[in-house]
């Protein structure tokens, strides 16, 4: 198997991938089993402290954005379907909702009495929950030796948090056909369950260039690096294979070192892909509110040596760029490793600097140490400095600083904000939407609406009832809140 998958080059670095994650939601009393179904983890992430954002709970966990969940689920057996709506299914079935709407349950019994307030829609939530920026943590390389640290360590410390993250699979790895012992598919589908979000990595991790003629020392990866212009293998049965061991969407894509050919770029966008990992800037590698490119977004890059940060703060003159690790790795490096205060400048740098710049970060992690370093872990992390990281996040979170979740999730919300416009307000208590667009579909996952009342009323609590749910919703301030909805999945009630 490929122990060595990290390789960068002055102004590019490894890439990561992304996944979808479950977010929370309360199916109301009354409604048919199928709402939300058992078995599933309903994470609290929202971005505003002490709230929950919406989406749907699913057994063996399905994608926030509302894609099907892990194949062969069962008891009550619902997934996700269509763009973050709830289906319902009979035990072991994935059955599709259309686009994010209910297919059963209706309103159900005990859903709530509608608000006697009157409201308008004040307007989009740049970010879910009404967080001032959106945060995304993705791993690299799951399935390869050199990274088995994700099942061991990241999966359940981002569970305890109640935090999730991307995770790029190498997908012939999970079960290759060079060892028939090994089968990681299971660990993989732990991941998804607790609310992860899963995409491929590709099949096998070679520079992948769809140009025959383009020659291989085009890519910027080590000198062993495999090169492949088998986008078929690479992204289309990568693709096809973690669909059929997992039964999530493929919307995401991270490019190994992240080389994204034109061709490759042409070829997920044919697949219907809604955007890849592969940016680079200039600047602090935050993705601005307002992006435009989803196949080309930005990240921050672990450890110190590959850091936009590497010769900044507590880094400044530590670090030889490309060269210094981030521990001692035993690998006999004559370079000293980084500092503690280094890695946590790092961190929490950049952490800080996209919140104030209101955007999307997507910070890169591999493995970890040093239970990856034997199998040549690129740039791992400890898991003392990951536990510091998310706690740092969380706390973020909690502030109402960040909407912490996997990359496919914020992707879509950001493209969901403007495709579907905003909903109107009938009878001062709903929120009506208009037919969605081809776009609104193609994006739709729960978004969030500031929201105030018209006639001076202040209620003390407010929640959404959209078909078979309750959506969450907070108070701002005197009759200012902020509330969930899907804008694919009809009209809204505001209930007290």
């Amino acid at each position: 198997m490929r122990t060595f998958f990290g390789f960068c080059v002055v102004g590019l670095a490894c890439v990561a991938s992304y996944a979808c994650s479950s977010s929370d939601s309360t199916t109301i009393p009354g409604t048919s089993s199928g709402g939300t179904s058992s078995g599933g983890s309903s994470a609290n992430s929202a971005g505003t402290a002490g709230s929950t954002v919406a989406g749907s709970t699913s057994n063996a966990g399905a994608n926030a954005a509302g894609s099907a969940s892990v194949a062969g689920s069962s008891s009550g057996g619902a997934t996700s379907a269509g763009a973050g709506g709830v289906a319902s299914g009979g035990a072991g079935g994935i059955t599709a909702g259309g686009a994010g709407g209910t297919s059963s349950g209706g309103a159900g019994a005990g859903g709530g009495t509608p608000s006697s307030s009157a409201f308008k829609i004040d307007s989009v939530a740049t970010w879910r929950g009404n967080a001032t920026a959106a945060y995304s943590i993705i791993h690299d390389d799951v399935c390869d030796d050199s990274a088995m640290g994700v099942f061991s360590i990241g999966g359940p410390a981002l569970k305890q948090h109640g935090l999730h993250a991307g995770f790029g699979v190498i997908v012939g790895e999970c079960k290759p056909a060079s060892d028939t012992s090994v089968n990681r598919w299971p660990d993989v589908k732990t991941l998804i369950a607790d609310g992860n979000d899963i995409f491929s990595h590709s099949w096998s991790h070679p520079c992948i260039d769809g140009d025959p003629k383009n020659p291989p020392d085009a890519c910027p990866a080590p000198p062993d690096a495999v090169y492949s212009s088998d986008m078929a293998t690479e992204l289309g049965k990568a693709g096809d294979e973690l669909k059929a061991q997992t039964g999530v969407s493929l919307d995401f894509f991270i490019f190994p070192y992240d080389y994204c050919a034109p061709a490759a770029i042409t070829y997920l966008k044919g697949k219907g892909y809604l955007g890849a990992r592969c940016g680079i800037g200039d600047g602090i590698p935050t993705n601005p509110s307002n992006y435009s490119d989803p196949f080309n977004v930005l990240y921050e890059v672990f450890g110190p040596a590959y850091s936009y940060y590497w010769n900044d703060g507590a880094c400044k003159g530590k670090i030889s760029q490309y060269n210094t690790e981030p521990y001692d790795l035993g690998d006999g490096s004559k370079y000293p490793f980084a500092p503690a205060a280094c890695i946590t400048h790092i961190m929490s740098q950049y952490v800080d600097d996209t919140i104030a710049a209101k955007g999307w970060g997507i910070r890169e992690f591999h493995g970890f140490h040093p239970v990856d370093d034997a199998m040549g872990a690129f740039e791992p992390i400890s898991a003392a400095d990951y536990g510091a990281h998310l706690d740092y996040i969380k706390g973020k979170q909690d502030a109402g600083s960040l909407w912490v979740e996997g990359p496919t999730p914020v992707l879509r919300y950001r493209f969901a904000r403007e495709a579907c416009g905003q909903p109107t307000v009938t009878g001062g208590n709903t929120l009506h939407f208009a037919a969605p667009s081809a776009d609104c579909k193609k994006y739709g996952t729960v978004v969030s609406y500031l929201i105030s009342t018209t006639d001076s009323s202040d209620p003390a609590t407010l929640k959404v009832q959209q078909g078979g749910q309750f959506l969450p919703a907070k108070k701002l301030s005197a009759g200012h809140f902020v509330v969930d909805a899907n804008p694919t999945a009809g009209d809204a009630v505001l209930v007290q």
